[in-house]
């Protein structure tokens, strides 16, 4: 499944209720940006993706496959960096090489070691779906379930990087 695939679910999933006003898709952001700039939707709830490598694209054109669809009812920015932790030893005060090596998923056995060293290289793209804030307090968990559950019923798997649900 890719991003584009993303953008049309939720799509759908935003007309259930004439509800597309509740969503707010965000450019790309790639963790080699990660020095300059913030993740998109600092500050929001909502969903998040990781995408497998990089691209310019929009989230409605978007060809890259989807890793990872993940929320935040808080903060999209800080649940993005959760995953990856910093790119500074704490020791040193250096940066890591690689510049993730200390993800989530660095030893977890059930993801390939190619992907881990994708992950560990920061060569991930970002696309948020930020939810508008009012009385629906659940819609990021509801929205993350509805695309996480319509990958499971394209691809009959979870995500790579979902390792569960």
């Amino acid at each position: 499944m890719f991003v584009e695939d993303i953008y049309n679910w939720t799509s759908h999933y935003a007309a259930l209720n004439n509800a597309h006003s509740k969503f707010e898709f965000s450019s790309i952001w790639h963790f080699d940006e990660a020095k300059k700039t913030y993740p998109p939707f600092r500050g929001f709830p909502g969903v998040y993706i990781y995408a497998k490598g990089k691209s310019k694209s929009s989230f409605d054109t978007c060809n890259l496959e989807v890793l990872y669809i993940g929320m935040s009812k808080v903060d999209l920015c800080g649940r993005i960096w959760s995953h990856v932790g910093t790119i500074y030893d704490p020791d040193t005060g250096q940066e890591w090489s690689p510049k993730f090596k200390k993800h989530q998923w660095s030893e977890c056995a059930a993801i390939s070691n190619e992907l881990k060293e994708i992950i560990a290289e920061g060569d991930l793209s970002v696309y948020c779906i930020k939810t508008a804030i009012d009385s629906l307090e659940n819609l990021p968990r509801a929205l993350e379930a509805s695309l996480i559950s319509s990958y499971y019923l394209v691809n009959r798997k979870l995500p790579p990087l979902n390792q569960q649900f």
